[in-house]
């Protein structure tokens, strides 16, 4: 069985994908944290509000992936 690859932990200014569930392969630029206190940085409740598309919108932490994060 193959591990998964850590993920980085999402912060403000990164640029995440939609991985899974409404808006899947789209792109934000992350403007803000909510419950950034959770006990997992995967947690369900953890919130991430995101500019794509023109739009704001939040999506849940779990259900996204940082872009560019092996730099």
């Amino acid at each position: 069985m193959q591990k998964e690859k850590a993920r980085k932990k999402p912060q403000i200014g990164d640029v995440v994908k939609k991985i899974s569930g409404m808006d899947t392969d789209k792109v934000g630029l992350v403007i803000a944290l909510a419950n950034d206190d959770a006990s997992s940085w995967t947690s369900y409740s953890r919130i991430l509000t995101v500019v794509t598309e023109g739009k704001t919108k939040n999506w849940a932490c779990h259900l996204t992936e940082v872009l560019g994060e092996d730099r």
